[in-house]
């Protein structure tokens, strides 16, 4: 069975290796075709390739020089991808060593390719509103030769602080083969960073006739590094990841160990499985994610946490969350619902503090009395409406808890205006001070708040 998942594609992969790999088997015809005739018709037939080959709507090729054109050396420089707001991307060199002879066996076979300079300056500009989506297709392009990489070298990667939040340069070597829908994809890859300390390896193999994956994922950075950044942790702590799996797409198992300093982290197992007309996730993992919550109601979720899913994927599209539970001694917090194919959310949050003393929650010096969320989110994706009740009793001495302004709330979307999320502005709970005398304060008694949606035109 043919898979499609076109937002298995990460936009660096489908950019640079793909759509050179692509170019090398369309030049790699044109000597049999009786096209090449000198060597100026030479780059000119490589530059409408390579422009047809990374062209789209809503983008742009343009093509430097072309050296040695198609030769089994070959070399083109300055090519930059640009859409309506101006250049994306820009490439100085990609050079491929080739052995021609192979083309007899079908097989285009390369010695090396060596990528020099890519950058990525910002992300590529969203199609106008109204544009069709692209069509899905196969995982994999289907090229009319198997293509064998036998060392690839990309000698940086400069991604500008518009793609992922902060600047950062990376180089990685590797080698990679693609062949019909029988053989796939076999890919190694060693990156690093150039501007820093750390390492991303990934061995990954890939079938699409039979679905089978076989995935090895390790990833090391020191404190500051790359994904604590892009992922917000607090402190910005080191990061390790071990993540492998192997089996058809209908019934894969994968393991995770995932380490972000003492309080951040998770092990376990998760399982893809084929079920009707649909493929289920389900995930048991022992987790530690004091690191990730507010910091007076961190305590309750201190030391192993155990998160437990059932996560539905239709053939038709959606997300069907039957079950995600994450319970540590002293809490629980749970999500269900479902998004539909065309991203309308129809989900339900809700939370609470677990009393093991005197109908209260103690740890580590903080006493809660009552802590309860309940929210629903329903609606478009780009613009839901969430409604959601906190209630909060009891705080310690020395510490008083705020509870959320009536605010929190996400207003629907509007074409004419940005979506806005009216959260706290101070990130919600906060610690320390007496707040007894405002509005919302849960001072040791009981209260609840109440956040509705507004209408599109509150402010």
């Amino acid at each position: 069975m043919r898979t499609n998942l076109t937002s298995l594609r990460p936009l660096a992969l489908r950019l640079a290796l793909p759509a050179l790999l692509l170019l090398a088997a369309l030049v790699a015809f044109v000597p049999f075709g009786g096209i090449a005739q000198n060597a100026q018709t030479d780059r000119g037939v490589v530059a409408d390739l390579i422009s047809k080959a990374l062209s789209s709507d809503t983008s742009q090729v343009s093509i430097g020089a072309v050296n040695g054109a198609l030769s089994s050396d070959v070399e083109i420089r300055d090519i930059v991808l640009s859409d309506r707001d101006g250049p994306w991307l820009r490439l100085d060199r990609a050079r491929l060593i080739w052995t021609r002879s192979a083309l007899l066996l079908r097989r285009l076979d390369i010695d090396r390719l060596e990528i020099g300079r890519l950058e990525l300056l910002r992300k590529q500009a969203p199609p106008p509103p109204g544009a069709a989506p692209p069509p899905d297709g196969p995982i994999l392009p289907e090229l009319p030769l198997k293509v064998i990489v036998r060392a690839f070298q990309l000698n940086e990667l400069a991604l500008g602080e518009p793609v992922v939040g902060v600047a950062a340069r990376l180089g990685a070597t590797g080698s990679a083969s693609l062949g019909p829908p029988s053989e796939g994809l076999d890919l190694r890859l060693a990156a690093r960073r150039l501007d820093a300390q750390g390492r991303f390896d990934v061995n990954l193999s890939f079938v699409p006739d039979t679905t089978r994956l076989q995935l090895d994922v390790k990833l090391d950075e020191p404190a500051g590094g790359l994904i604590s950044k892009i992922a917000g942790l607090p402190g910005e702590p080191p990061v390790t990841l071990d993540l492998g799996g192997d089996g058809p797409l209908d019934s894969f198992g994968s393991t995770l160990i995932f380490n972000a300093g003492p309080t951040i982290g998770a092990r376990g197992d998760a399982r893809l499985d084929r079920r009707g007309t649909e493929r289920l996730l389900t995930l048991a993992l022992d987790s530690r994610i004091e690191g990730l919550m507010p910091a007076p109601v961190a305590p309750v979720f201190a030391g192993s946490t155990r998160l437990d899913g059932a996560v539905g994927f239709p053939d038709g599209g959606g997300v069907d969350i039957r079950s995600l539970a994450l319970v540590s001694a002293l809490a629980r917090l749970d999500v269900g619902g479902r998004t539909t194919a065309d991203a309308t959310l129809d989900l339900r949050v809700t939370a609470a503090a677990l009393p093991n003393a005197g109908g209260k929650t103690v740890a580590s010096g903080t006493e809660i009395g009552r802590l309860a969320f309940d929210a629903t989110i329903r609606g478009p994706a780009a613009g839901p409406t969430i409604v959601a009740t906190l209630r909060a009793r009891g705080a310690p001495a020395g510490r008083r808890f705020r509870a959320p302004r009536p605010d929190l709330q996400r207003h629907p979307h509007r074409p004419d205006r940005p979506a806005r999320h009216a959260h706290r502005a101070d990130g919600g709970w906060r610690g320390g001070g007496n707040q007894s005398d405002r509005p919302g304060a849960c001072a040791g008694g009981g209260g609840a708040r109440h956040l509705h949606p507004a209408r599109h035109g509150a402010g």
